[in-house]
């Protein structure tokens, strides 16, 4: 739970101080402001909140100051997010998907397949992944438990994307799996850093 606002602890910052601060700081220190002002007042007007505060009503400050109704209705309704998080995940991969085939371009270079060769594969095997997590979702739900979606995760997800390298690309199976390590790394490391950025840009569009 987010710590309590009281007018002892709310620290109030004019727009002319922020302006003195970088970039990411500044962004930082205006989000936290508007959120604790928003906690202590309950005022739910952009408009209202910005001439209490005595900013301007840019409409990046409006859109800043309204996200506070969207983590409001996120911390309601969990469910209601992770639904519209999910139905943007088709966005996420189509996106992403450009990015990951550069690579399987550079290391399968010596190999006679297009760069849309290599996108069909990768959307071939995100489109497993993903029926197989939904598929997995049923009896999970029913008992209350991630098993059935751990063993998508762990086992079977990792052992069919080396088994379609393998049958795809056709190389032996040590440079297969020099390749699948290789990969993985990109591709945790890459997804890790786009989910962020998707998870937060699909929260601010909330």
């Amino acid at each position: 739970p987010e710590p309590e606002v009281t007018e002892d602890t709310f620290k109030y910052i004019s727009e002319s101080d922020l302006d003195t601060l970088g970039s990411g700081h500044r962004l930082v220190e205006r989000f936290t402001l508007y959120r604790d002002f928003y906690k202590l007042h309950d005022i739910k007007n952009a408009n209202v909140a910005l001439d209490s505060l005595k900013h301007s009503k840019t409409a990046f400050n409006r859109w800043m100051y309204n996200k506070n109704s969207a983590i409001d209705r996120i911390a309601e309704d969990p469910f209601g997010f992770i639904n519209y998080l999910v139905g943007k995940i088709p966005f996420f991969l189509f996106f992403f998907t450009p990015f990951f085939a550069f690579f399987f371009w550079l290391i399968y270079s010596r190999r006679r397949y297009t760069y849309m060769e290599h996108m069909i594969f990768i959307f071939h095997i995100f489109s497993f992944l993903f029926l197989a997590f939904l598929i997995c979702l049923i009896p999970d739900t029913f008992l209350n438990d991630g098993v059935f979606s751990g063993l998508v995760f762990v086992f079977i997800g990792p052992f069919y994307f080396y088994k379609a390298l393998r049958n795809f690309y056709k190389q032996s199976r040590l440079i297969t799996i020099l390749k699948f390590v290789f990969l993985n790394i990109v591709f945790w490391i890459s997804s890790s850093i786009a989910a962020l950025i998707f998870f937060a840009a699909t929260a601010a569009a909330y």
